[in-house]
Parts: C-alpha cells; sequence; structure tokens
C-alpha cells in the first residue's frame, strides 16, 4: 500500500485552500455584480418614472382626462382616446415592473411603498376605471389583481382615508409584504413626542367649530333661486346633460346649454323653494360653515303605482366633493321620501358621465334602461 508524503498533503491542502478561495471570490464577485445589476435596473426605472413626470408636464391637456372629474374621457374611436390609453399604459408598464423587482428583491419593501401610493392615486383617478378596462387584458394577473381590487375598495368605501388604508392593507395581502405601515393616514408620533418632551411645551387642543358641520335640510326661501343657478352652472360642464335637460330647454344640444340657462334655472328654482314637502318639486341645500355647498331638485309624479321621485339634479361645489356631501345628500333624501312613503328615487345621467354612473351605483342606484333619441325634424 502506497503511503502519501508530507508533502503531497500539503499539496493538497493548498488546492482545496485555493479552491474554496475561488469559490468564495466568485461568489463574493457574483453578489457584487448582481447588486450593481439591481442598482441599474432600479435606477433605469426611477429615470422612466421622471420622463414619465416631464411628459405629463408638457402634455396637460393629453392627461387631464384621466385626473379630472369635468373632462370627459375621449370618444373611443378618436386619436385622443388612443393617446390616452397609451398615456395610462406607460405608467401601468411601470407598475408591473416595479412589483417585478420587488418580488425578486431588487426593490426593497419600503422604496415600494413609495411606489403603492402611486398605485392608489391612478386607482382612485376619476377617468382609470374606464380606460382600465380596455388596457387591463395587456397585464399579468398580479397587477389585474391589484388594479380591480383597488377599483373595488375605492367603489365600495366613501372615507378616502379608510380607501387608502383598505388598499394598501390589501396589497400587503396579496404581495405578502408588509407596507400598511407607508400610507400616508399612517402617523409615527414617537419622533414628535420625544421633542415635545424636550421642550417642556404643554400641548394644546384645538376643537371645531359647530359652523364646520355640514347641514342638509329643505329649502324653502326663494330668493335662494338666483344663488343655486349660479351654483349649478360654474360646478357643470356639458357632460352632465342628459334627455332631461334636452326636453325642458335647459341644452339646445347634446354638447351646448342654452344660452339663457341660469335665468331658466333660476325660474325653474324659485318654483321649487316654494312647494312644501313631497310637493310637486323641492329643493335639498347642503350647507358647510355656513356655506351653501350643493343642492338636489327632487320633483315627483304619480301613476297606477304610486307616488314617485326624480332626482332631477344633484350638484356640490367641486373644491367641497372630497367631503362625500353628494352621499350624505342621498342619505338624507331617502330617508325623507321613506318617512313619506315614496318607494322609488330614479336619476337620470349623460350616457357619456361614466363618473356620475359610478356615483349612482355607489349610492345603491340600478341601472334599468337607455334613453334613445332621434331627430325627426329640423328646428
Amino acid at each position: 500500500m502506497a503511503t502519501i508524503s508530507l508533502d503531497t498533503y500539503i499539496q493538497i491542502a493548498t488546492l482545496i485552500v485555493a479552491t474554496a478561495t475561488f469559490i468564495i471570490a466568485q461568489a463574493i464577485q457574483r453578489n457584487r455584480d448582481r447588486d450593481v445589476a439591481r442598482r441599474g435596473i432600479y435606477e433605469k426605472l426611477e429615470l422612466a418614472s421622471i420622463e414619465l413626470f416631464r411628459f405629463e408636464a408638457d402634455h396637460i391637456d393629453l392627461i387631464r382626462p384621466v385626473w379630472e372629474e369635468e373632462t370627459p374621457i375621449p370618444p373611443k374611436d378618436s386619436a385622443e382616446y388612443i393617446a390616452t390609453l397609451n398615456y395610462v399604459c406607460q405608467i401601468l408598464n411601470l407598475f408591473e415592473l416595479s412589483i417585478k423587482f420587488r418580488k425578486d428583491g431588487t426593490m426593497p419593501e419600503d422604496v415600494f411603498g413609495s411606489w403603492v401610493a402611486w398605485f392608489f392615486l391612478l386607482v382612485k383617478s376619476p377617468g382609470f376605471p374606464e380606460i382600465w378596462e380596455d388596457a387591463r387584458g395587456n397585464y399579468l394577473p398580479m397587477l389585474r389583481n391589484i388594479m380591480d381590487g383597488g377599483i373595488r375598495i375605492v367603489d365600495g368605501e366613501s372615507d378616502p382615508a379608510k380607501q387608502e388604508v383598505r388598499f394598501y392593507d390589501y396589497l400587503s395581502y396579496l404581495l405578502k409584504i408588509d407596507i400598511r405601515d407607508q400610507h400616508s393616514g399612517y402617523i409615527n408620533t414617537a419622533p414628535i413626542e420625544a421633542f415635545l418632551k424636550t421642550q417642556n411645551r404643554h400641548k394644546t387642543s384645538k376643537s371645531l367649530a359647530d359652523t364646520e358641520s355640514l347641514v342638509i335640510r329643505w329649502g324653502h326661501d326663494v330668493t335662494l333661486a338666483g344663488e343655486l343657478a349660479s351654483l349649478f352652472s360654474r360646478n357643470t360642464s356639458v357632460q352632465y346633460i342628459s334627455h332631461g335637460e334636452l326636453m325642458e330647454g335647459r341644452a339646445i344640444a347634446p354638447n351646448a346649454w342654452a344660452p339663457d340657462l341660469e335665468e331658466r334655472l333660476t325660474v325653474e328654482f324659485g318654483k321649487a323653494l316654494s312647494h312644501a314637502p313631497m310637493e310637486s318639486s323641492n329643493i335639498v341645500t347642503a350647507y358647510y360653515q355656513n356655506q351653501l355647498v350643493g343642492f338636489i331638485l327632487l320633483e315627483y309624479e304619480t301613476s297606477p303605482a304610486g307616488k314617485y321621485a326624480l332626482l332631477s339634479d344633484i350638484v356640490v361645489e367641486k373644491n367641497k366633493r372630497n367631503l362625500n356631501i353628494g352621499e350624505h345628500m342621498i342619505e338624507w333624501t331617502s330617508a325623507a321620501l321613506k318617512e313619506n312613503h315614496i318607494q322609488s328615487l330614479f336619476a337620470e345621467s349623460n350616457i357619456a358621465n361614466t363618473i356620475a354612473h359610478r356615483f349612482l351605483e355607489k349610492n345603491g342606484f340600478v341601472t334599468i334602461s337607455k334613453v334613445f333619441r332621434k331627430v325627426v325634424s329640423e328646428a
């Protein structure tokens, strides 16, 4: 049996050490290369988002239908709609990449949480749900689940703060990560409390004044008619026009109000203000901080099936729509109708006014028909 010399043992040991050193060095280099590659990928994603922000700044009119309630979505057979759709798809493409980078570890959880804020901003934008219907099929199941779920959360919850919390909870559940403390409603009070203790200052509290509450009531003052007409005209667009506006002469075409709109409305609202509740027509008013911020015009009809109500108008000041005043007015009106044994409240809306459609559906209305018009002679 051959014996192995000490020199051979030393050579073998040296080879093992050298091999191990090479493997460790390769592993370290691979990790370094991977880290460099990941940083490069993430930096490119950030640069792409910056370019998108620049595009938005340079093309304000193109993006308005997505972000503004009063700007309608362009017709789907138009070049403008295709451009708007492509813009939204560019955002969604970045979202899908950010999800991929989070799942493979390229993007840290806290950084991904800042992207989720962007997800939520798009989900709750007025024009996104309609555009998403056309874009949805282009994306992987994970992004589809995120956007579909986000739209359902926004539609099912009227409180914006609760919408955001539920959306972050949903993504934490879906992606199996914890980003729940990164929504804007989360406040870590420990740093400020520690600071205040060092300052030896007394905390003071400030309560809301009674005038800041929302008051909804029947409108009876006929001198209010002009103010209601003005509120209507400055807070509605041609997208508000439906068959009722055409039938009553408020509008002269599906995309044009009558020149004397405010005068017509002043007369119409004045009559409604003069009626007792449940008589012919009524106005429901909403006051916030003692300022008139919204109203409903109700009209009543009687048929063999009984008396029913028509939601002829619902208008809220644009800068107060985040307070859910419309929802509160519908709730108050529904309770008043129920108390007076009126079973049904009907509403109409421009076929392209998807924002109004979602509002009505969220507040318990169900689509039961479509109204058609044929022009048989020119005026």
